[in-house]
């Protein structure tokens, strides 16, 4: 690490100033930049080049290792940092746990879920390191840039006040892709739920503006009502997220376009809400039913998913982390096999039901901080068929596919 750092660093100080005069001149002269976000941005940038070289001076020694065997593939990447540095005294500060990242989530196909462990006195520390060159920038851009201070001290509000969040992203049926938006998904957050719903609160208050100055316009409109449902004694905040009006510049239509392809035609609405003192459910995109199954899983704190096909890949991981993310291979690859054969496209290769999800889990020793992954040998092997039959009818001339197929 010593002789990259030798060779890395100089390299990258010496060319700061030319990236930022870069980030000045496109902001200045791009066709859709706002040249009154310069400063913004290029305080941002700095800070992401600060970042880099913060790894290149405080790091030892990085390593990556592969462990093959027949239940499946696991990596290790390591970045180990001098106790006494910066990041060493942040990554020692970061406590694993043994906590479950799936409890309180219901049963359900995912597209990606896990969980993460906040520690608020660290985080609010790297936060406030990180902002201070572009809050002092949003701060000179004045009532322009409310909003954004608003929004940036309510996300601080709520980093100080969250212990642990559990998520997942729902996969919606292949069918209803188009009446639904793609973006559903539920959140259980431990902490201290009167300061984490009023700064939820105030996040959805400031987001239109942000819309509205950041090029978006008045496109959406974001609403939130206090107290609007009741479900199994649970008093639920509402948000609403609608289109307002018709988008009128090139950057509004593709906005417009994208925002109804992820929250589909009719917008997105979702639901917030204390469950007892410490804890917290949040939906957004979802029906009905999901949100009364979210509500009784995390009231009972069930762990369902702990025990499904995720199990073994648990167990490949470590006990003790930080954070912990799924990926169902499966679920992503079936949903997409079936939006296809629902128009018509050719195929007829199927994957089998409930494969193991690739997992990934965050974890710290000492002044060390680990990305250990594992991807079962089961999800590979059935990967590799699907391919090879995709291959094979291809050279066939291919077919007409099935829901669970291409």
């Amino acid at each position: 690490m010593k002789v990259i750092r030798a060779i890395a660093l100089p390299v990258i100080q010496q060319n700061r100033q030319q990236a930022l005069q870069g980030i000045e001149r496109a902001m200045a002269n791009g066709p859709a930049a706002n040249p009154k976000f310069a400063p913004l941005m290029k305080a941002y940038v700095g800070q992401v080049i600060t970042v880099a070289e913060g790894f290149l001076r405080d790091a030892d020694a990085a390593t990556f290792g592969i462990t093959l065997s027949k239940d499946g593939i696991s990596t290790t990447l390591m970045a180990d940092f001098q106790p006494g540095s910066y990041s060493g005294k942040a990554v020692s500060a970061m406590a694993n746990t043994q906590a479950s990242y799936t409890a309180g989530l219901p049963q359900g196909k995912y597209f990606l879920y896990g969980g993460m462990s906040f520690h608020p006195e660290v985080d609010l520390q790297l936060m406030n390191d990180f902002v201070a060159p572009i809050e002092k920038e949003i701060t000179a851009m004045g009532d322009e840039g409310k909003p954004l201070l608003d929004y940036l001290n309510s996300f601080r509000a709520y980093i100080g006040a969250a212990r642990q969040q559990n998520f997942g992203l729902l996969a919606p049926p292949a069918n209803a892709i188009g009446q639904q938006g793609l973006i559903q998904g539920v959140n259980v957050i431990t902490g201290d739920t009167a300061k984490l719903s009023a700064a939820q609160r105030k996040m959805m208050e400031s987001s239109t503006a942000i819309m509205k100055i950041t090029g978006g316009g008045d496109l959406v409109k974001i609403t939130t009502t206090p107290g609007a449902k009741t479900v199994d004694g649970v008093k639920l905040d509402q948000f609403t997220s609608t289109m307002n009006g018709q988008p009128k510049t090139p950057q509004e239509q593709q906005a417009a376009v994208m925002l109804q392809m992820l929250y589909g035609p009719n917008g997105m609405t979702g639901y917030t809400g204390a469950i007892g003192a410490d804890r917290l459910v949040a939906v957004f995109g979802v029906g009905d039913d999901v949100l009364s199954a979210a509500i009784k899983s995390a009231k009972e704190n069930s762990d369902a998913l702990a025990q499904g096909p995720a199990a073994k890949v648990t167990a490949a991981l470590p006990s003790n982390r930080v954070a912990v993310f799924y990926l169902p291979i499966d679920t992503i690859t079936t949903t997409v096999l079936d939006f296809m054969a629902a128009r018509g496209m050719p195929g007829g290769v199927k994957l089998p039901p409930n494969l193991p999800p690739l997992a990934g889990a965050i974890d710290t020793d000492g002044a060390a901080i680990r990305l250990d992954g594992y991807i079962p040998a089961q999800t590979v092997q059935s990967l590799i068929a699907a391919g090879m039959q995709v291959w094979l009818q291809g050279m066939n001339g291919g077919g007409a596919g099935q829901p669970g197929g291409l």
